[in-house]
């Protein structure tokens, strides 16, 4: 048997020759093993102040101490949207080596729905599967609902009471669950308790939380208008307080996390132009002639609007479209000639 060994440049030859259209080499990503992660220097603040958390939360060293006091490790990161938070959880997860369960609270399945698998299954499920630590992110957890005095509509009670299980370290006794030895699927209480203990011993010593919350409403609360003048805009929101993210936050929910609240700022324009550049030293060179065009503007858009870590998403994406053209228009152009040479 012949091993044929896939050649993306060969491919693009063979197509070349049996069409006639010329497909251009293209530097690719993949190939740049050298590449660093990039971060604005508060999110790398950020990530450096939670990994020795996130260690002591999952390597096992809470155990013994489980029965004296239980280190609270569980971290809230709040932020406005496009700040990258629940980017920066995972990423804690990816330096670990860590499994990572990201659960989004807007989804979140409860136990009295008719649909399944219901949201605690999968948790139970996946504490199931761990053979050590594990990170759980509760994305968007401030669409946990109830506002600050705990009111709110039956499904956001029963959502909150499901969370706050969560949080607590205790399963709750309706969830169905694999036994480990081996059982059928069987209902709490009849399920082993010994299984059930282990479980939420794995929650409570080996897992860390990370919850990633925007607030947005307080963030927009602060947007002032111009008053009575003729300026069809309203003039740009001052961010909020810490203070006031604070305050926002129901009781409840702030008191299993710990006090120290991890707060992501708006990027400033300097982190802007770090991060342009730090990105302009890694993509293909092919790239860097539509990047420098548009980069300026888009900073400039991204200040105004605390867009974050997606303007650069949004650029590159909007430069691989370009450079995709500008390939695409001689192969084009190629084509129609050779095919009006064919009817001469």
């Amino acid at each position: 048997m012949v091993q044929v060994r896939h050649n993306k440049n060969a491919s693009q030859s063979l197509i070349t020759t049996l069409t006639g259209i010329p497909v251009p080499v293209r530097e690719t990503f993949h190939n740049h093993t050298d590449k660093k992660m990039i971060l604005s220097d508060q999110q790398q603040q950020l990530i450096e102040n939670l990994i020795p958390i996130a260690r002591i939360a999952t390597d096992g060293s809470r155990v013994p101490l489980k029965q004296v006091i239980l280190p609270r490790c569980s971290s809230l990161i709040v932020g406005p949207s496009g700040s990258g938070k629940t980017y920066l959880a995972k990423h804690i997860a990816n330096m670990l080596d860590l499994p990572c369960l990201l659960i989004n609270v807007s989804t979140w399945v409860l136990m009295a729905s008719r649909s399944e698998p219901w949201t605690w299954t999968t948790i139970v499920d996946w504490l199931a599967s761990l053979k050590g630590g594990g990170i759980i992110i509760l994305d968007e957890i401030d669409k946990l609902g109830g506002g600050n005095n705990g009111a709110g509509s039956e499904y956001s009670s029963f959502l909150r009471l499901e969370i706050f299980s969560l949080m607590d370290g205790s399963i709750p006794t309706g969830i169905k669950i694999q036994d480990l030895s081996g059982w059928s699927a069987t209902a709490f209480p009849e399920a082993s308790q010994a299984v059930r203990l282990d479980l939420e011993n794995v929650l409570q010593c080996r897992v860390f939380t990370i919850g990633c919350g925007a607030w947005q409403l307080e963030w927009q609360s602060n947007s002032k208008t111009l008053g009575f003048t003729n300026e069809p805009e309203p003039a740009k929101a001052e961010p909020p307080t810490m203070e006031q993210i604070l305050n926002s936050i129901q009781p409840e929910l702030r008191q299993r996390f710990r006090n120290k609240i991890s707060f992501l700022n708006p990027m400033t324009k300097p982190e802007y132009e770090a991060v342009a550049k730090a990105i302009s030293n890694q993509i293909p060179a092919s790239y860097h002639r539509e990047w420098q065009a548009q980069i300026d503007e888009v900073i400039r858009v991204a200040c105004e609007t605390n867009l974050g870590m997606r303007a650069f998403e949004e650029l590159i994406l909007s430069v691989m479209i370009m450079s995709e053209t500008e390939h695409e228009l001689p192969a084009r152009k190629s084509l129609e000639k050779k095919q009006m040479l064919d009817l001469i």
